[in-house]
């Protein structure tokens, strides 16, 4: 395993970092030990995600007719030695391409560069590959142009084995903030090609706790939210001097920055992004508010929808707040509505994640914008 040595200030502040992890990342990675005296350097602490007992904070993205999801290994060609749940690749259309997971964020505790392992499967062939990379992102819409790690090679073999494989982020300062993503794809021949992760192993770097408040805040560009269903277009963030005025958004009242649905053409269909994990804790509802607009006609209804999805990437079937009501006509203001979700008491923490959907229908001046979204947590009595 590669090492990098830290000097006394950085080990301090990884000592001190490492005690504050996300709980979700703690019960299911594990780090190395560091040695707190001070004559002996801390060595780089390790992180290991190997999704177990739950997805380990990671965010399974689901587009481009193609999901990731949190199954049983019995779903490989080949199982894994010491895993039975792992990361995979499904498909539900004929035509699927690049679909993406998205790591917690990580603070980097080391100079220069971040070690990263990875064992996967990967089954494809010459005519017809798999693909698989892993790429750095520091925002929702801010990727490395080159990936930190390519294995699309492996994707042209019909693999019988799952494979070791490593890495490097470089360019990296201490205390730098970013998050892992994986791209896979099973390319054409979805019958037979498969990929699958079943560990990811970080050194240089620790997982870092992101206030749930922090997930909503359009000014930092929204990151560890995913790319979600991405049929003709697709959630961005802008800020509104940028709009063109013919657009006719009103002015938002949270700041510059909004979220809204960019369609790439008249026949687009479900754009969706989904948020990073959030708490749910028994006992407990979410408060959710949100400021929206929506333009679109009797004729030409536009729609706006909330939904819930499992760590595991199991998505509810019916969203739990639907603001299509509010679609067919053209508003001249922004729209502001609270909702209680009322969370199971199921005796146990868990984690879910919200997905916004949006349509812009048939209507060529529709639209869908979000300028605020915030969850509260509440007690419920008795």
């Amino acid at each position: 395993m590669l090492r990098l040595k830290t000097s006394a200030l950085v080990a301090f502040a990884v000592i001190s970092l490492v005690t504050s992890v996300i709980s979700m990342a703690t019960s299911d990675t594990s780090t190395t030990e560091i040695n707190t005296e001070a004559t002996t350097p801390a060595p780089d602490p390790e992180v290991v995600f190997n999704f177990e007992n739950n997805t380990c904070g990671w965010t399974l993205g689901r587009s481009n007719g193609a999901a990731w999801r949190r199954v049983s290994a019995s779903n490989a060609a080949v199982a894994p030695t010491n895993n039975s749940r792992i990361l995979f690749l499904f498909t539900n259309d004929v035509v699927s391409s690049t679909v993406m997971a998205t790591s917690p964020r990580m603070l980097a505790t080391t100079t220069g560069e971040v070690y990263i392992a990875i064992n996967f499967f990967m089954k494809g062939s010459r005519d017809y590959p798999a693909f698989l990379k892993l790429r750095r992102a520091t925002s929702y819409t801010t990727f490395d142009d080159e990936p930190a790690l390519s294995l699309d090679g492996f994707g042209e073999q019909n693999n019988q084995k799952w494979i070791n494989h490593g890495g490097v982020f470089r360019g990296i300062a201490p205390g730098d903030e970013f998050y892992i993503v994986l791209e896979g794809s099973v390319g054409m021949d979805n019958l037979v090609n498969q990929v699958a992760v079943s560990k990811i192993v970080i050194t240089g770097a620790i997982p870092y706790p992101t206030p749930e408040q922090e997930f909503f805040d359009f000014s930092n560009g929204l990151p560890g939210w995913t790319v979600g269903n991405a049929d003709g277009g697709k959630w961005v963030v802008e800020n509104y001097l940028d709009i063109d005025g013919d657009y006719n958004m009103p002015p938002p009242s949270s700041g510059n920055n909004v979220l809204r649905v960019d369609r790439f053409d008249v026949h687009s269909g479900v754009v969706s992004i989904d948020s990073p994990m959030i708490s749910l804790a028994p006992g407990t509802s979410k408060h959710l508010n949100i400021r929206f607009w929506m333009r679109g006609s009797q004729s030409y209804p536009s729609s706006l929808r909330v939904r819930r999805k499992t760590p595991d990437g199991v998505y509810d079937y019916l969203p739990f707040l639907d603001l299509s009501m509010f679609g067919d006509v053209n508003n001249q203001d922004w729209t502001e509505l609270e909702s209680d979700y009322r969370i199971p008491l199921d005796g146990i923490e868990e984690y879910f994640q919200l997905v916004i959907e949006a349509d812009l229908g048939s209507g060529i001046t529709n639209a869908v914008a979000i300028d605020f979204i915030s969850i509260e947590t509440r007690q419920v009595d008795g």
